[in-house]
C-alpha cells in the first residue's frame, strides 16, 4: 500500500512538473509525464504502447549511439554511466530539438530503471550559436580593418618611397646637361606611383562597403593577367639588371580573389628584387596545378637569386611584427600583410631554399591559390 501510495505521489508531482520526465524498465518505458509527451509530440497513451527498444525511434540521428550506449548503463546501474548528456531528439513530425538529459538508476516497482529527466534548449543553443556567430562576424571586423590598415601604411610607404627616389633623381638629371633623356622615365615613374596611390584608395574604399563576409568580395580573377601587371610595375621602378622568367608564359587558370592578389605579387616581387645583392637579379616564376587536401590549386614558384633566408626566420618571416626585431636586412611587414590576404582567398604561403641545402643561394616563395 505505502509503495503504491508513493508512485502514485511521484507520478502526481512528475504530471505537474514543467520538465519532461520518463522511467525506461526492461527496455519499454513504463512512466512518462504530460511535459515529456508534449515535447516529443506524442500522447502519453501512446508512448506506454511501445515495444521493448520502440523508443528510440524518438531519439535523433546524432545522438543514436550515446542512447544506445547509456540507456541500458542506466537502466541497470552499470558502470561507465554518465549522468548528463546533451542529446538530440526527434518529434513525432520529424523535427529534431536538442535536450539537456540527466539520468539515473532507481529503484522503481522494487527494481532498477532509468529515470530521465529532460529540458528542450535549443532555444539556448540556436542564441548561443547566433551570439558566437555575431562574435566570430566582429572578430573578422576587427581583422580586416587592421588588414586595411596595414596595407594602407606598406603600400602608401612604397608609393611615396618610389616618388622621392624618382624626385631625387630628377633634380640630379637637372643639374646634369644633355641627359634629358631621363626626364619622361622619372616623371613617369611619379604619375604612375600617384595613380597606384589612387587606385589603392579605391579599393580600400570598395571593401569598407561590402558586407564583412570575404564571400561577398572575393569574386572570379584570371590569374596571369594580374601576375603581368604586377611584374611590369616592378620592372618600371627597378634600376638594378632585372630578369623575370614565367613558366609556362601563358595558362588560363582562374582563381577565387580579389584585387589584392596584385599586392601578393608585387610584394614578393619588390621583397625579391630589395633583399638581393648580385648585379644581376633574377626570378623565376614556376606556374602549375597541384591537388592538395582533397582540392585543386594553382601553385606559384617565385624562385629568387637574393640573399635567402636562414631556417630560423623561416618561421616567424609571416608574423605580424617581425620587423621589429629582423635586425639588418629583412622582409618586413609585407609578407604579414601577403599571408593575411591569401588567407582571405582561402589560400597558402610558404617558403623555401631555391637550392634546397644552402639557403644563401635565393629564396622559393611558394603560393597556393583555389582553381575556381
Amino acid at each position: 500500500m505505502e509503495l503504491k501510495e508513493s508512485v502514485e505521489s511521484f507520478e502526481d508531482i512528475a504530471n505537474q512538473s514543467l520538465i519532461g520526465t520518463i522511467i525506461i524498465q526492461d527496455d519499454i518505458i513504463k512512466y512518462v509525464n504530460k511535459k515529456m509527451a508534449d515535447m516529443l509530440g506524442y500522447s502519453a497513451e501512446e508512448i506506454l504502447k511501445w515495444k521493448p527498444k520502440e523508443f528510440y525511434v524518438v531519439v535523433g540521428p546524432e545522438s543514436i549511439e550515446i542512447a544506445q550506449d547509456q540507456i541500458p548503463k542506466k537502466q541497470y546501474g552499470l558502470s561507465g554511466t554518465k549522468y548528463h548528456n546533451v542529446v538530440q531528439m526527434k518529434k513525432k513530425s520529424g523535427e529534431l530539438y536538442w535536450a539537456d538529459s540527466f539520468g539515473k538508476t532507481i529503484e522503481y516497482q522494487q527494481r532498477p530503471a532509468n529515470l530521465v529527466y529532460q529540458v528542450d534548449i535549443t532555444g539556448r543553443l540556436k542564441n548561443e550559436k547566433e551570439i558566437k556567430k555575431s562574435e566570430e562576424n566582429y572578430r573578422k571586423a576587427f581583422q580586416e580593418s587592421n588588414l586595411c590598415k596595414d596595407l594602407i601604411i606598406h603600400d602608401v610607404n612604397n608609393i611615396l618611397s618610389v616618388i622621392k627616389m624618382s624626385a631625387e633623381l630628377l633634380s640630379e638629371v637637372l643639374k646634369t646637361p644633355g641627359s634629358s633623356d631621363y626626364y619622361d622615365l622619372y616623371i613617369n615613374l611619379i604619375q604612375e606611383s600617384i595613380t597606384k596611390g589612387i587606385q589603392l584608395i579605391s579599393k580600400i574604399r570598395k571593401l569598407s562597403k561590402v558586407e564583412r563576409s570575404k564571400n561577398q568580395y572575393l569574386k572570379q580573377i584570371e590569374l596571369y593577367p594580374i601576375l603581368n601587371q604586377a611584374i611590369d610595375f616592378t620592372k618600371k621602378w627597378v634600376i638594378k639588371n632585372l630578369e623575370i622568367t614565367i613558366q609556362p608564359k601563358e595558362v588560363k587558370y582562374i582563381v577565387k580573389a580579389n584585387e589584392f592578389l596584385f599586392e601578393v605579387f608585387e610584394n614578393i616581387l619588390n621583397n625579391a628584387v630589395k633583399y638581393n645583392d648580385n648585379s644581376k637579379v633574377e626570378i623565376l616564376i614556376k606556374i602549375s596545378q597541384v591537388g592538395e587536401e582533397n582540392e585543386e590549386f594553382v601553385k606559384i614558384e617565385f624562385k629568387d637569386n637574393g640573399i635567402g633566408i636562414s631556417d630560423d626566420r623561416k618561421n616567424i618571416i609571416f608574423e605580424h611584427g617581425f620587423e621589429a626585431y629582423k635586425g639588418g636586412k629583412g622582409l618586413g611587414i609585407g609578407l604579414s600583410l601577403v599571408k593575411k590576404i591569401l588567407e582571405q582567398f582561402n589560400g597558402k604561403i610558404r617558403i623555401e631554399n631555391r637550392l634546397n641545402e644552402d639557403y644563401t643561394k635565393g629564396s622559393n616563395f611558394i603560393i597556393f591559390l583555389p582553381i575556381i
